[in-house]
């Protein structure tokens, strides 16, 4: 398994990083129960599983979806709504992404079922979904991504023009940093909404403080502080969606670790 996530996986927010130790110290005792189950040689369900197992040093074992609730998207949102603790914002912003997946099956359904071909079956479906009848189809695909998700249409409908307005304040919704009516008076203020954008777009400071030259240090204080860098970069890239940064991340860090710990010893 290459750890790789796929994009359904990623629809909903991974763990805070206390669910995922305490994850991580149960797998450690009595091993990995659930499967991470993948689908087109990636990750569907079972990406905290997998880090968790990671974490432990617990082989991760696999299962490939067999079609399971019907669709890969389906089985996902079933495997994740129940056992996740999601806010009600958080539900409709996921559904939100859900009802964008929705519409992608529609339309993959349509050109397959048109008795076209190349172009022209793509361009009959673009426009069928830009006729009143497929602004149906879209108000019908939202309705079918809140009842998959629990949660109102109207409050998705909220959650859709967030997400129009501000990507980066529907990020922050989704992760259940701000309410709805929070989320709407941020986006009403430019000041304050330019403020949270412009946030969103500055490249990390990571590598300009990486650029600094360390203070002459005596050998306790450098072996203090390459413990503390350790674990910072963990912190920053422990938690990635891209797996192979967060295991890279973990074995960068337990090899620092474990100099740290010869040094001393």
């Amino acid at each position: 398994m290459n750890g790789e996530i796929h994009e359904l996986c990623s629809i909903f927010p991974e763990m805070p990083d206390r669910e995922i130790n305490d994850l991580a110290k149960d797998i450690a005792q009595v091993g990995l129960i659930d499967p991470v189950v993948t689908y087109e040689g990636k990750i569907l369900d079972g990406r905290n599983r997998y880090r968790a197992c990671l974490m432990v040093g617990v082989p991760p074992r696999r299962e490939e979806w067999s079609g399971q609730a019907g669709s890969p998207l389906r089985f996902v949102v079933s495997r994740n709504l129940t056992r996740r603790n999601l806010t009600t914002e958080q539900r409709a912003a996921i559904a939100v992404e859900i009802k964008d997946r929705i519409n992608e099956e529609y339309r993959a359904r349509s050109i397959a079922n048109l008795k076209y071909s190349g172009e022209d079956a793509k361009d009959r479906v673009t426009n069928n979904c830009n006729s009143i009848e497929g602004s149906g189809r879209r108000a019908n695909a939202q309705k079918e991504a809140a009842a998959m998700m629990q949660v109102n249409h109207a409050y998705v409908s909220e959650a859709d023009r967030i997400r129009d307005a501000s990507p980066a304040v529907f990020d922050s919704l989704k992760a259940a940093e701000l309410t709805v009516p929070e989320a709407k008076r941020l986006i009403a203020d430019p000041e304050k909404l330019a403020a949270v954008n412009e946030r969103r777009a500055r490249p990390s400071d990571f590598i300009e403080k990486r650029s600094r030259r360390p203070a002459d240090l005596t050998m306790q204080a450098l072996v203090a502080a390459a413990s503390k860098a350790a674990d910072n970069l963990y912190r920053r890239f422990g938690s990635s969606d891209d797996v192979a940064v967060c295991e890279a991340a973990h074995d960068v860090r337990q090899a620092i670790l474990d100099a740290v710990a010869a040094r001393r010893g």
